[in-house]
């Protein structure tokens, strides 16, 4: 409430902030004295007009609209405000929020992981191809990692994505168009190339930046890549998988 008052009081730059903070300090160390005359009602009056002026009216009118957790999030909140006290009112608010936030941003970035199968025939050779019995066979699969992965969707990483690693002979690791992953995500990419290694299957790595490189270099997520199974560019990833397979 101080901060609305602040700012409907004409107050528009940080130094305002400091003069309410610096009073308030004053306050605090003694000069209660000289403000304990002011009546209680009077003060309440105040607190009434101001809590007034911050309600956003038109969101009240639209409260019934809401999604079904933001509006739980809302009343858990009032009820706590009424019933308990602000401070724990804002603080489980706080959290409940966040979680609803994480369960979204985990959806958006689920949708970010695309896990698609690449055909033989368009990674093999022509005269490489002669002896496969199934065209749609497709014993390589890519993993894209695109915008941004953080503890939100990480767990769900290894049982959406496994079982794809799982049915490949070699999967390359895209993170050409990944633009940040935090530590959570980067450990769920170790478990990731563990689920390949325990399944017998070959991986490479390529489009690293230079940010997600250390990344999962500080976390030794890549020791047990070989060097030349880590490229530049898709292309080579593809030159790698090629060789991989004649062998195989």
């Amino acid at each position: 409430m101080g901060t609305v008052i602040n700012i409907r009081s004409g107050g528009s730059t940080p130094v305002s902030g400091v003069v309410r903070a610096l009073l308030l300090f004053g306050l605090v160390l003694g000069l209660g004295r000289f403000v304990e005359p002011i009546p209680l009602a009077a003060l309440a009056g105040v607190l009434i007009k101001v809590g007034w002026d911050i309600i956003d009216w038109r969101m009240l009118v639209r409260v019934h609209r809401l999604r079904r957790e933001h509006l739980v999030v809302l009343m858990v909140t009032l009820f706590l405000t009424v019933f308990v006290d602000l401070i724990t009112a804002v603080a489980i608010g706080l959290i409940a929020g966040g979680m609803v936030h994480a369960r979204g941003l985990e959806k958006l970035e689920l949708d970010s992981v695309v896990s698609v199968p690449l055909l033989d025939t368009k990674l093999l050779e022509e005269d490489e191809m002669s002896n496969q019995d199934n065209p749609l066979s497709a014993r390589a699969g890519m993993v894209a990692l695109r915008g941004m992965l953080s503890v939100a969707a990480s767990h769900k990483l290894v049982s959406v994505i496994g079982q794809d690693i799982i049915e490949h002979e070699v999967v390359i690791f895209d993170f050409s168009d990944t633009v940040y992953i935090d530590d959570s995500a980067a450990v769920v990419i170790g478990q990731l190339l563990e689920v390949a290694a325990n399944s017998n299957t070959e991986c490479i790595v390529t489009g690293l930046s230079n940010d997600v490189a250390s990344i999962l270099n500080s976390l030794d997520i890549l020791e047990g890549i070989p060097s030349d199974r880590i490229v530049g560019t898709i292309k080579d990833a593809r030159k790698v998988a090629r060789g991989i397979l004649e062998f195989s």
